[in-house]
C-alpha cells in the first residue's frame, strides 16, 4: 500500500527536526574525556558523533533520499531544511544540499496572480523559497549566490544583487561592484551607486563619471522618472559630485531633472518639508523641490540661467537666502566624501533627511522629509 503524502511529510519533518537538534548539540557540547562514542559508520567516525547524533545524521540522509519523491515545492523545502542539520558538521555537504535545493526551485510552477485560487500563501512560492536558500548559501560562499542570481526570481535577484554590490564596496572590490550595478533591472540602485562613487579613490575619476553616465541613462529610460524622488536619487548624486564631474554632463542631468518635474508644476499634489536642527524648508511641488536642490549648482555653473529661474519662482529666492547651499545647508551628509568615523553619532542633527510618503484616499501624495532623530550606525538603512 502506498504511503500517504501527509504521512511521508510528517516523517520527513521529524527526520529534519531531530538531526538538526542533535547535530547542533554535537558542535556545542564537547565529548567528555573517557566517554564512549559509538562509531557505526564512516560518517559518525569522521565527526566523532555519539550514537544518538549518528542516528540524526542517518535520518538526514534518509530525509534527503525520500525528498526525491516529493513535488518540487516540498522537495526544495526539505532539502533546505536538511542543510540545516548538515551545517554544523559538514559545511561542504550543507552547501551542496543548498545548491540542490535552489536548483529544485526552478522546477516549481508558480500560479499566476490572476488565478482565482491564488492566495498569498500559494503564489510566488518559488521566490519565497529562493530567498532563504540564497541567504544561507551566502553564508558559505558569495560567488555561489552570484552564480545562481540569473536564474532567481526578479525580486530575489534584485535584492541579493544589491547586497552583493554593498559587500563588494565595503571590501573595496570596486570593479566587481560596477559590473553588478548595471545588472539591476527596473529601478536603478541610486543608493548603491552613491555609495560606490563615495568609496572610489580620487584617481578613479573616470569610473565615477561612468557611474554617473549610467545613472543618467537609466533615468532617461525610466518611464516613472518624474516620480523618482528620494534620499538617494539622480538629484542627490548631482548635489554630491558636481564638482568632480564634467560641466556638460552635470548641466545635461540638471536640465533633464527640471524638465521632467516642471510639467507637473504646482498642481502635482506633492509637498516636501525638510528640517535639520533650527533650519527647515517647505516646498509645494516636485518642481520646487528640484529647484531648491539644484539651483545652488546652477548658480555656480550657469548664474544667468539660475537668476532667470529665481525670478520665475520668487519663493525659492527667500528659501535660498536662508539656506544658500540648498540641501547641503540642511545636511552635511550631502558631501562628495564619506563621513568621518563617528560623525553620524556626534552630529545626528545633520544626518541625512529621510523621505516618507503617505497618500490620501484621493490619490494625492505628500512626501515629507524629516531628519532622522536617532544616530545611524554603519550599515543601517533609514
Amino acid at each position: 500500500m502506498r504511503e500517504s503524502r501527509p504521512s511521508l511529510l510528517l516523517r520527513v519533518a521529524l527526520a529534519i527536526a531531530l538531526p538538526a537538534y542533535a547535530l547542533d548539540q554535537a558542535s556545542t557540547q564537547p565529548i567528555a574525556p573517557g566517554a564512549q562514542v559509538r562509531t557505526i559508520t564512516r560518517h559518525s567516525a569522521a565527526y566523532g558523533l555519539t550514537a544518538r547524533q549518528k542516528q540524526g545524521f542517518d535520518l538526514l540522509q534518509v530525509a534527503q533520499a525520500e525528498a526525491a519523491g516529493l513535488p518540487p515545492t516540498m522537495r526544495a523545502f526539505v532539502l533546505w531544511q536538511v542543510s540545516r542539520g548538515y551545517r554544523r558538521v559538514d559545511s561542504t555537504k550543507a552547501e551542496a544540499t543548498l545548491r540542490r535545493a535552489f536548483l529544485t526551485t526552478l522546477s516549481i510552477e508558480d500560479r499566476s496572480p490572476s488565478d482565482q485560487y491564488c492566495g498569498s500563501d500559494f503564489c510566488y512560492v518559488r521566490g519565497r523559497l529562493q530567498g532563504p536558500i540564497l541567504e544561507k548559501l551566502g553564508e558559505h560562499s558569495l560567488p555561489q549566490i552570484e552564480k545562481f542570481l540569473p536564474s532567481a526570481e526578479p525580486e530575489v535577484r534584485r535584492r541579493f544583487t544589491l547586497r552583493l554590490i554593498e559587500k563588494y564596496i565595503s571590501g573595496k572590490h570596486f570593479d566587481h561592484a560596477m559590473d553588478l550595478l548595471d545588472q539591476v533591472a527596473d529601478d536603478y540602485p541610486y543608493e548603491q551607486a552613491n555609495q560606490l562613487m563615495l568609496a572610489l579613490p580620487a584617481e578613479r575619476a573616470g569610473d565615477r563619471l561612468a557611474i554617473f553616465t549610467q545613472a543618467l541613462r537609466h533615468f532617461d529610460q525610466d518611464h516613472r522618472r518624474s516620480w523618482t524622488v528620494g534620499s538617494d536619487d539622480l538629484g542627490t548624486m548631482i548635489v554630491r559630485f558636481w564638482r568632480q564631474l564634467p560641466v556638460p554632463s552635470v548641466l545635461d542631468a540638471v536640465d533633464k531633472l527640471l524638465r521632467e518635474a516642471k510639467p507637473r508644476g504646482t498642481t502635482d499634489g506633492m509637498q516636501f518639508t525638510m528640517s535639520s536642527g533650527s533650519n527647515d524648508v517647505s516646498l509645494g511641488s516636485t518642481y520646487e523641490y528640484r529647484l531648491f536642490q539644484l539651483l545652488p549648482v546652477l548658480r555656480e555653473l550657469e548664474p544667468m540661467h539660475a537668476e532667470d529661474l529665481l525670478r520665475e519662482n520668487p519663493k525659492l529666492r527667500d528659501d535660498l537666502q536662508r539656506l544658500p547651499d540648498g540641501m547641503q545647508s540642511l545636511s552635511a551628509t550631502y558631501s562628495d566624501t564619506p563621513p568621518a568615523e563617528g560623525e553620524g553619532s556626534e552630529k545626528p542633527e545633520t544626518s541625512l533627511p529621510m523621505l516618507r510618503q503617505s497618500c490620501s484616499d484621493r490619490g494625492a501624495c505628500c512626501l515629507r522629509a524629516v531628519t532622522d532623530s536617532h544616530p545611524r550606525t554603519d550599515g543601517e538603512r533609514p
